[in-house]
């Protein structure tokens, strides 16, 4: 299948087109000048097309014999000076793409989401989710729209922030109590999922929540990931009022590695029953030990 792929270059596109390579389909990535770096060992096997959704008009002619649209569009953090947000990367982005599918007569259509999408969540980035689901579900295409919870894997910015901290700070921050409950997932469980959903034809009209079969608290992740390395974690606690506070004023700045809404995703908690995707996709959960070890190895 030619698949029509948006948001190809980010971290867990860069981990999906090998495996769609690997099932032997053709992945078509809009790719803005200058990100085809984060894909260069891939660019022999794909096609690319310059731009990015905002230039829709100049490049939508290039699109041909597609065969499914995937969207993988997504950011963490916002930056509303450059247009960067939550409402026009989340929700306005998949609203052009859905609209951009039907009009070129592509009924096939796999939406990346995420855990804790929802209207009432305090975070923009889990309500922004929900909205671009609201929008798909309207429309006539065959889609179906997965929600990952937090990915584990090789070159994560979670781990490897967590590992630098680790290793550069004599106290490891936590916010608040760390009680919150997290289910991290494994991301070849979640690539594994996307390239299936591709003809698996059960699987359309379904929403799929993704989660590893490990649950704990944050603060208890934090000690397996330093037991992983063979080390301890030496864990301070931070108030939360004060990590929002200093959020607030450096969300702002590309180098703070934390945003409130990131605050707000993790106080929430992150947690499901994915017995129905492993079991419709027969996918085999990685337990959590196993995801670390990969994601530290050199």
């Amino acid at each position: 299948m030619r698949i029509f792929l948006t948001g190809g270059s980010g971290y867990f596109g860069s981990n999906l087109i090998p495996r769609l390579l690997e099932a032997g389909h053709k992945p078509v990535c809009l790719i803005r000048k200058g990100s085809e770096s984060k894909i260069e060992k891939y660019l022999n096997d794909i096609e690319i097309i310059s731009g990015g959704i905002s230039d829709l008009s100049s490049w939508k002619d290039q699109l041909k014999d597609i065969d499914a649209v995937m969207n993988l569009i997504g950011i963490i953090r916002e930056f509303p000076s450059r247009g960067i947000t939550f409402k026009r990367l989340h929700y306005e982005t998949t609203k052009i793409l859905a609209d951009l599918a039907m009009e070129i007569g592509v009924k096939r259509f796999i939406q990346m989401s995420a855990l804790g999408a929802s209207p009432d969540s305090k975070s923009g980035y889990h309500r922004t989710k929900y909205m671009a689901e609201q929008y798909l579900q309207k429309t006539e295409l065959d889609w179906t729209i997965l929600r990952p919870s937090f990915i584990i894997g090789k070159g994560n910015d979670f781990v490897e922030t967590v590992t630098n901290l680790m290793d550069s700070a004599p106290l490891f921050p936590i916010i608040g109590n760390g009680e919150y409950r997290m289910q991290p997932v494994d991301i070849d469980n979640v690539t594994a999922g996307f390239v299936q959903a591709l003809t698996n034809d059960k699987t359309i009209g379904k929403i799929y929540e993704i989660g590893g079969p490990d649950r704990f608290s944050y603060k208890q992740m934090i000690d397996l990931i330093a037991q992983a390395r063979g080390k301890k974690a030496r864990k301070v606690h931070m108030p939360i009022f004060l990590m929002k506070s200093i959020a607030g004023a450096f969300e702002y700045f590309k180098s703070f590695p934390l945003t409130k809404s990131q605050i707000n995703m993790l106080l929430e908690e992150n947690f499901t029953d994915s017995r129905e995707y492993f079991e419709d996709f027969d996918i085999k959960p990685i337990i959590f030990d196993e995801s670390i070890r990969k994601a530290l190895s050199q």
